[in-house]
């Protein structure tokens, strides 16, 4: 028995009998899109994370020291439970995300107060991340 998944869905909908699914070509192509995207954004991601901790002797350091105390032949879910290992993924991720674009949103039902601006209804609004992820009032030392 399998999970339904992006690909599942996108096989689901190359299925339709009813002649509106998506053809062999149109399933092979956006399949090969979501391996080409998630692939370069996990790659750049690991990049910053390499050079991140080696350029950190510290860093590097207390890390290899947690990641070393992991009994042989562990699991997933023994890297899930490491909190410096999960903190440094965390602070890469933060620092360096691989698609810094907007996830732009509609406001709600009767607007929205965003700080000293009011958005009315319906109005798409989005922040940038690599400005907020550097905000000092919300990342003490947030460069660090």
């Amino acid at each position: 028995m399998s999970k339904a998944n992006v690909f599942s869905r996108i096989l689901d909908e190359g299925r339709k009998s009813d002649g509106t699914g998506l053809t062999d070509y149109q399933v092979a192509f956006e399949a090969s899109g979501l391996i080409v995207a998630g692939s370069g954004t996990t790659a750049v991601t690991l990049t910053y994370l390499v050079w991140a901790v080696l350029s950190n002797p510290e860093i590097q350091s207390k890390l290899e020291q947690e990641v070393d105390g992991l009994e042989k032949g562990f699991r997933d879910a023994a890297l899930e439970a490491l909190p410096y290992l999960n903190a440094v993924i965390d602070e890469t991720l933060r620092l360096f995300g691989a698609a810094p674009g907007s996830l732009p949103r509609q406001t709600p039902k009767g607007g929205a107060q965003l700080g000293d601006f009011f958005a009315p209804e319906g109005t798409t609004v989005s922040s940038q991340a690599y400005t907020l992820h550097r905000n000092e009032s919300l990342y003490p030392q947030a460069e660090r």
